[in-house]
């Protein structure tokens, strides 16, 4: 009698128990599944936001409209853009609110920067919003000549989320934010919150008082009533695409890259391609913050360029031989980079800006006059002709992390279960 009650719990524990191990499994395998979707902005996959005209191609007098399109952005709360244009070619008629995962995003700031640029401000007019649409519709009237063409191109753009994560730390850790290191309790605090650092980066933005974090979020670090208040700035990393119209028709424009064939040969010559006007001319300049600044060169042959800051691509001008890239000035010590590329020859050359931003106005020392590097083959480029001209701008500070699997702790406990099933099924 004995012997069949304790066969009978023996048979109960034993399926209670392969039970349990299941279920684990099964949350494994679902988790595996379900955490890149839902970290993928969270670890700093970069939303896009593109301009896309309604068609490439525009009649002379005609209105039309460009939308400003975002894909994929998660607890979106505002977001922010310049847009230029040829003054002489569009003329602005009217910017209207966007839409996104129908929320209305009502422009709060709309103003002529300048009279080719105007800069456009919307705010989510719920909490916040998520999914695919569009910040604002911007309307234009064709006032060029048939064959004239705009860019349309975006520069300071910012898109924020509700960064509601703040704590304060002891003002003891200052030292170690000074010497750009991340204390252990900064990093027990985030991931406590959910926010794991992986790869932190810190900028000393007034010693003692203000620091900046970059990694897969943003953070400011600012010393307040003898404790330092940690803040996530809401910092959505993006891509920014530009856009061109041409006014006329596409059999207008073919007829034009016809004439246009010879004098492009002569443009296009092999070799490397030489960086010959620059601007700002000095090697270190200087701005305060929220200044803007603009960088141009132009290249003795057609070539594509890329605009680096602290090594990561910020701006690319495809088969032009002059570019220019403007930034609103963020407070810290920058490497500006701009690099020609030859994409028949793979041959480049390269130019580098120090730009300094401070909170206030600074002398801009002087370096040494500009030398011109022994032509190399750029990495990764494939000797083939390119298209006509077309602008795109991205921003994306940090590059993508990979998804970690599934973390130890869970991976231990079905380890655990399994040894409990061997010893019970041995007993």
């Amino acid at each position: 009698m004995r012997k069949s009650e304790e066969e009978g719990r023996y048979k109960i524990g034993r399926n209670a128990l392969m039970r349990s191990i299941v279920i684990c499994i099964v949350a494994v395998i679902i988790g595996s599944f379900a955490i890149p979707g839902l970290l993928a902005q969270e670890t700093g996959a970069a939303v896009e936001v593109r301009v896309t005209p309604e068609s490439e191609y525009v009649e002379e007098g005609a209105t039309f409209s460009v939308t400003i399109d975002v894909d994929d952005v998660t607890d979106l709360k505002s977001g922010q853009f310049d847009l230029s244009f040829d003054f002489e070619v569009l003329e602005l008629k009217e910017v209207e609110a966007g839409s996104l995962g129908g929320e209305t995003l009502p422009i709060v700031i709309e103003n002529l920067v300048d009279a080719g640029t105007v800069r456009v401000v919307c705010v989510v007019s719920g909490e916040t919003a998520s999914g695919s649409g569009h910040l604002a519709k911007v309307s234009f009237k064709v006032i060029g000549a048939e064959g004239k063409t705009s860019r349309l191109d975006i520069s300071n753009g910012d898109l924020s989320d509700n960064g509601t994560i703040w704590f304060y730390i002891d003002e003891e850790f200052r030292d170690e934010f000074n010497g750009r290191e991340i204390p252990d309790e900064l990093k027990e605090n985030l991931k406590s919150r959910g926010r794991i650092l992986e790869d932190p980066t810190v900028d000393v933005i007034e010693k003692d008082n203000k620091w900046k974090i970059t990694d897969t979020r943003v953070y400011m670090v600012i010393a307040k009533d003898s404790k330092l208040r940690i803040q996530d700035t809401g910092e959505i990393f993006t891509n920014w695409v530009n856009a061109e119209i041409s006014v006329g028709g596409a059999d207008n424009e073919e007829e034009e890259e016809e004439d246009g064939e010879e004098v492009s040969e002569e443009v296009i010559r092999p070799g490397s391609p030489e960086i010959t006007v620059l601007k700002p001319a000095e090697a270190v300049v200087g701005n305060v913050v929220r200044e803007s600044r603009a960088f141009t060169i132009s290249v003795h042959q057609i070539a594509d360029i890329s605009w680096q800051i602290n090594g990561s691509v910020v701006q690319t001008n495809e088969s032009i031989t002059e570019a220019s890239f403007t930034k609103s000035a963020v407070i810290g010590s920058w490497n500006v980079s701009t690099i020609a590329t030859n994409t028949t020859t793979g041959l480049s050359d390269t130019h580098s800006w120090i730009w300094h931003v401070t909170l206030t106005a600074t002398p801009s020392p002087t370096l040494a006059p500009r030398v011109t590097p022994t032509p190399t083959r750029a990495p990764g480029v494939t000797p083939t002709p390119k298209p006509a001209a077309i602008t795109r701008t991205t921003a994306k500070p940090k590059s993508t992390p990979t998804t970690k699997p599934a973390g130890f702790e869970v991976i231990f406990a079905i380890a655990m279960l399994a040894i409990a099933f061997l010893l019970v099924r041995k007993r």
